[in-house]
């Protein structure tokens, strides 16, 4: 018994030793920082590298966004609906202005009544 406990306790000391940390850059990027004086870029996720290609900082916070334009802009950039990020959006009852990034492209559409048209210049292929 004083055997695995003595292992235990070894064990768990030895993860005490090799510790990262991680930090996050003056534009947002997040590093990973390694115990050997080494560092690397770190990408958790599909949108956290959107984030970045929208040029949104670490602080960024998404609005809430309108489920209805979220599915149709999904279904027109052939995308998943999380690939989508609502930069700025201001509406009201029959019409609004939405900014999104899209994949890391920037789109801007329109509302009128209950129809959403793309109203940028630089439409994707």
């Amino acid at each position: 018994m004083k055997y695995f406990i003595m292992l235990g306790l070894f064990i768990s000391s030895l993860s005490a030793f090799a510790q990262t940390q991680t930090a996050v850059t003056s534009n947002g990027k997040k590093v990973l920082l390694k115990d050997d004086n080494t560092w690397h870029y770190v990408e958790n996720s599909k949108q956290n590298s959107y984030y970045s290609k929208c040029n949104l900082g670490a602080n960024f916070k998404e609005s809430s966004g309108n489920e209805k334009l979220r599915k149709q802009v999904a279904l027109e950039n052939n995308c998943k609906t999380s690939d989508i990020i609502f930069i700025h959006m201001n509406e009201g009852p029959n019409h609004g202005i939405y900014t999104l990034c899209v994949e890391g492209n920037f789109m801007k559409y329109k509302k009128i009544k209950n129809s959403f048209i793309r109203v940028d210049k630089n439409k994707r292929n």
